[in-house]
């Protein structure tokens, strides 16, 4: 079996700052962290990957993915 490598684009912010972002955009930590790993695409999900990398000291970084 050959195993592939995927990379999947993420952003990790300082511990707490999910709460923060949930609060500051009036909507839920799971809505965050699907904003995080890209898995929404709306102007929402822009708004709370701006404010996580700007504001909130979040590092833009990739997660792999074995198939």
């Amino acid at each position: 079996m050959n195993m592939q490598a995927k990379y999947k684009k993420i952003i990790k912010v300082p511990q707490g700052c999910i709460q923060k972002l949930a609060a500051l955009h009036g909507c839920s930590r799971q809505s965050v962290y699907a904003a995080l790993i890209y898995n929404t695409d709306s102007v929402l999900a822009g708004a709370i990957r701006r404010d996580a990398l700007s504001v909130f000291g979040g590092v833009e970084t990739k997660k792999v993915l074995f198939n």
